[in-house]
């Protein structure tokens, strides 16, 4: 289950649409209408929710024989959070979706320097929308855990929600200090700058937080390595000393005990001095003849 709302939505052929419904289509309804501005960055808290929009107005409908400039902007819906990076990190973020969209040519692509849609209606294109809603989440949950914050309190919850407009040159904190006092706030830009001031900020941002996550996990592979090895060296030392011990305990069990050849060359030598009884007895019979011939000459 997803952790996060997303929300997309336009004015396509059929009108304005947003995908997947929304209880508060309203809200949406309203970012649609902006003049003398290619983009919007939105950031509105209700209560215990904080809405992140993003609105591009340089987008066209798909209907060739007549297209109309309209909007295309993407959501996202926090609950008890927020995210503390929304100038440095979340409007590249978007910036960077929306690229990646056109590129894909299925929801929006490019026709003759324009960005129009492609389908004329966002229903039909929903399960790649799906797609996105997942990476969204996905990408929410790993890369920007780390800028997410509990939710506190309005300053003063019960005045009516406001809009502060911010300039391009406003940070981070003047962002979430505006937003959790007064509830709402709306940075808006051109193509221009949208696409080279603040992004190449946040792409040396990037960069550098990717450098210091490669340094981080070299030295956790040589760790883990250091690790490996050692161990391999004390279970090889274990072996090897088992093997010797089991060796030593072998001699010394076939030195205590006869071995079975020598017992049968015992046995062997044994039998010998048993063997010929009869030559003996031959033998013992001579030398008494010749004894009692002896005793006979001398009478």
């Amino acid at each position: 289950m997803n952790k996060f709302k997303v929300f997309f939505f336009g004015t396509t052929n059929n009108g304005f649409e947003i995908y997947p419904e929304a209880d508060d289509a309203g809200v949406y309804y309203n970012y649609q209408f902006e003049e003398n501005s290619e983009w919007k960055l939105s950031v509105l808290q209700t209560k215990d929710k904080v809405r992140y929009t993003y609105t591009r107005y340089d987008i066209w409908t798909s209907n060739k024989a007549d297209r109309k400039k309209t909007c295309f902007g993407i959501s996202i819906v926090l609950s008890k959070k927020y995210i503390k990076n929304v100038r440095t990190y979340l409007l590249f973020f978007f910036e960077e979706c929306l690229e990646q969209i056109i590129e894909d040519s299925i929801l929006l692509e490019k026709k003759e320097d324009l960005f129009c849609f492609r389908p004329s209606s966002l229903k039909l294109v929903n399960s790649y929308l799906k797609i996105w809603i997942d990476t969204f989440n996905k990408t929410l949950d790993t890369d920007f855990k780390s800028s997410m914050l509990p939710l506190r309190t309005r300053i003063n919850e019960q005045a009516p929600t406001q809009i502060i407009r911010l300039s391009l040159s406003a940070t981070d904190i003047d962002i979430n200090k505006a937003f959790a006092g007064i509830g709402g706030v709306d940075m808006l830009g051109d193509s221009k700058i949208g696409n080279n001031t603040h992004r190449n900020k946040a792409l040396n941002l990037k960069k550098n937080k990717n450098k210091d996550e490669t340094a981080k996990g070299i030295k956790h592979r040589k760790v883990y390595i250091f690790v490996f090895l050692f161990f391999l060296i004390i279970l090889m030392t274990a072996i090897i000393s088992f093997n010797f011990r089991s060796t030593q305990s072998k001699q010394k069990t076939s030195n205590s005990k006869t071995h079975p050849i020598s017992k049968i060359m015992l046995d062997s030598v044994k039998k010998k001095s048993d063997t010929h009884p009869k030559e003996k007895r031959e033998i013992d019979e001579k030398a008494l003849n010749s004894i009692l011939k002896d005793l006979e000459q001398k009478k």
